[in-house]
C-alpha cells in the first residue's frame, strides 16, 4: 500500500529539492557554518525570500519473501 501526504514546515534537513534559478535567487549554503548550521540557515533565507517549506511523505512497503525460490 502506497501513501503520499505534503505537509508546510518551518525548516528541513537532509536531501532538499530545488531548481537552480531559485538557488541563485535565495544564495548559496553559508560555508562559514560549521556542521549542520547550514542547512538552518538556508531555510531561513528560503523563508525569508518568500517561500514556504514542504515535506513530501511517502511511504512504500515492499516485502519478498527470501525463502521462497
Amino acid at each position: 500500500m502506497n501513501s503520499f501526504n505534503i505537509e508546510v514546515q518551518s525548516w528541513v534537513d537532509g536531501v532538499m529539492f530545488f531548481s537552480i534559478d531559485k538557488l541563485k535567487e535565495i544564495g548559496k549554503f553559508n560555508e562559514n557554518y560549521f556542521g549542520d548550521c547550514e542547512s538552518e540557515d538556508f531555510n531561513y533565507h528560503i523563508r525569508e525570500n518568500g517561500y514556504k517549506i514542504y515535506r513530501v511523505i511517502l511511504s512504500y512497503i515492499h516485502y519478498s519473501d527470501p525463502f521462497k525460490s
